[in-house]
């Protein structure tokens, strides 16, 4: 859903234009400056993606796990400029969303270091 409804990894759930849309009016926003341009499922797409890689290279300290770690920070330019040249811009920036999730993977990061896994 939030990749625009597309469907290619899971073509046998019908999904369309309105179902994105009800969703996106039942998800919290992490961008509402303009409500015109609201992307729930983006901002939810971008918050559990940036949290997912900053948790898994937070808890690896190999230089592969670095260099992802800062292609990510880096990710919302990155992504502005491909889309951009393919001609489908983005319709927010997803930074607020982007932000709060490398955050929180940083969080819980933390605290899974500091606490022993039984």
């Amino acid at each position: 859903m939030a990749r625009g409804y597309d469907s290619r990894a899971y073509p046998e759930i019908p999904l369309s234009i309105g179902d994105l849309r009800r969703w996106d009016s039942a998800v919290a926003q992490f961008e509402a400056k303009d409500p015109n341009k609201s992307d729930g499922p983006g901002d939810t797409y971008y918050f559990w993606t940036h949290c997912y890689v900053a948790l898994i290279t937070s808890l690896s300290k190999n230089f592969s796990a670095k260099a992802i770690r800062l292609l990510f920070s880096q990710g919302i330019p990155i992504m502005r400029v491909v889309r951009k040249l393919v001609g489908d811009e983005m319709v927010t920036t997803h930074k607020e969303a982007s932000t709060m999730g490398r955050k929180a993977g940083f969080m819980l990061a933390k605290l899974l270091d500091e606490k022993p896994i039984s």
